[in-house]
């Protein structure tokens, strides 16, 4: 059971859920009434997952802009050399050698998409040749558009997230995920309740790569949000308990979901 002081995370229920990506990490639960009415993606983190950008390009004239300064071709080449070095000491085999190549293959393919655009730069509350704030990363994208939000950078979300309520306006729907919650409590706890002001929370999910804390938080948790002015709720119910069935899967496959309960 979560503590008490957590309460106000619990989702607001909406019918429409549904899960894009990939299975297990890399899987976001979002409502799909915004799925449908988004027509750009800005996505920060990439990392070596982008089923969720290209689950959202298959619709005509959607538009990706991402960002992370951690990606590039050196960084899969090395892997798969990695994978080959490890054969010999038969920790690697040729499932894994074959995955990481088509990964390789994949990430050069979408690049090749007009309409995937990457930034290979740093999200941070500077601007300068290697980073990028959030004023300078919303003035390129184009007016008018329907913003779905995905973030995934470790722990800079608190530091980025000051700033995101001046574009709250043009943001449909967000998936965040929090890290390091036990250091970070009362910087996760105001950003939280301050997106509250603009956003729904319809989802969360532990991720259970990580632990819990002895509040029942979970260290890393997913939550997804949805406009409150542009999809206002005339009966608001909260879910009590989580995960959903069908819905939510574990980050780590072998490994046994987190639970979370709330009190209410």
């Amino acid at each position: 059971m979560i503590n008490k002081e957590y309460n106000f995370l619990a989702p607001v229920i909406v019918n429409d859920l549904i899960r894009v990506g990939s299975k297990n990490d890399g899987g976001y639960i979002m409502s799909s009434k915004v799925l449908k009415n988004c027509n750009f993606l800005l996505s920060f983190g990439l990392g070596d997952d982008w089923s969720l950008e290209k689950y959202f390009l298959r619709k005509e004239n959607n538009l990706v802009h991402i960002y992370d300064h951690t990606v590039n071709y050196y960084v899969f080449i090395k892997r798969i050399y990695k994978s080959f070095k490890r054969l010999f000491y038969f920790k690697s085999n040729l499932y894994k050698i074959i995955s990481s190549i088509r990964k390789i293959f994949d990430f050069y393919n979408i690049n090749l998409n007009k309409r995937f655009i990457f930034f290979k730069k740093k999200v941070s509350i500077l601007s300068s040749e290697k980073e990028e704030n959030l004023r300078k990363i919303f003035s390129k994208i184009p007016k008018n558009s329907k913003i779905l939000f995905s973030i995934d950078i470790e722990g800079d979300e608190f530091n980025v997230l000051n700033n995101i309520y001046d574009y709250a306006h043009q943001i449909h729907g967000m998936s965040i995920e929090f890290h390091y919650l036990k250091k970070n409590k009362k910087k996760f706890k105001l950003i939280v309740k301050k997106l509250q002001k603009y956003f729904y929370i319809i989802h969360i999910h532990g991720n259970n790569y990580n632990g819990v804390l002895e509040s029942g938080l979970p260290e890393v948790l997913e939550i997804s949000f949805m406009n409150k002015k542009i999809y206002k709720q005339k009966k608001i119910q909260l879910r009590k308990s989580l995960p959903l069935k069908k819905l939510d899967q574990p980050n780590v496959q072998n490994k046994k979901q987190i639970e979370i309960n709330f009190s209410l």
